[in-house]
């Protein structure tokens, strides 16, 4: 992937097949990852503001998942941060989401059950659709149970 960067050629998703790849395969593939939540889905993440991704996480909230969101907080000057209508659409969904204000957020991970996608991609159209980004679905039960960790102590 990286010689065909270089070379400013067109890759797709069988080119690095374990990679989640903006602009190749990231919106199907996190979408995927979402819709497959069951039990829990943490999502981690600085810019949300994809109306796709916003249904399908209040989706997973109406099929029963435990679903909890935290979003970067940018303060705007003069108006509202740039999550501030995604937090307000999930809540009223009835999804516990908020700002992490402990720390800047500029990770982009989610937990769905026993697994985690960790990676670059902002839940935005250029993260998911336009620019170069990568990330990679994880189900090692260590690099799991840290995510959930860190989630549930931010979350507090």
């Amino acid at each position: 992937m990286f010689d065909a960067d270089w070379a400013r050629t067109s890759t797709n998703a069988s080119t690095v097949p374990d990679l989640v790849v903006t602009p190749d395969n990231a919106d199907d593939t996190i979408g995927a990852f979402i819709d497959g939540a069951k039990k829990r889905l943490y999502v981690y993440n600085q810019s949300l503001s994809d109306s796709d991704f916003i249904g399908r996480i209040i989706a997973a909230k109406k099929r029963g998942v435990d679903v909890q969101v935290l979003l970067g907080y940018q303060p705007a000057f003069g108006g509202q941060p740039p999550n501030a209508p995604a937090i307000a659409q999930l809540k009223a969904a009835g999804i516990d989401a908020q700002y992490l204000q402990k720390h800047y957020l500029h990770a982009k991970a989610i937990v769905a059950d026993g697994e985690v996608y960790l990676g670059s991609q902002n839940f935005t159209n250029g993260g998911l659709r336009n620019n170069r980004e990568m990330g990679e679905i994880l189900s090692d039960a260590t690099a799991v149970s840290t995510v959930v960790t860190t989630f549930q102590a931010d979350a507090q």
